[in-house]
């Protein structure tokens, strides 16, 4: 399962009161149980197509390596209640 999403900012002009929305960062949010073999080159993949994503994995508490290796890719991971995606 994947999400994807823009962090919307609000800014403030410098020359007065008015206030403009952009978008910034992307996030995208992965769905992970015993992924070892295909987190690596998934967020490999994002992190190259994407301008600078803000990844989150959510593990579905898996009992390989995926944890580890999305941590050493720079993934925020969340680790969810239950079990499995």
């Amino acid at each position: 399962m994947l999400f994807i999403s823009k962090f919307l900012i609000v800014q403030q002009s410098l020359y007065g009161d008015d206030f403009w929305l952009s978008y910034s960062h992307l996030a995208v949010v992965l769905a992970a149980y015993n992924e070892e073999e295909g987190i690596g080159p998934t967020l490999c993949e994002l992190k190259e197509v994407l301008h600078e994503p803000h990844l989150v994995v959510v593990d579905g508490k898996s009992s390989d390596r995926t944890l580890e290796l999305a941590k050493d890719l720079g993934a925020e991971v969340l680790i969810q209640r239950g079990k499995d995606k």
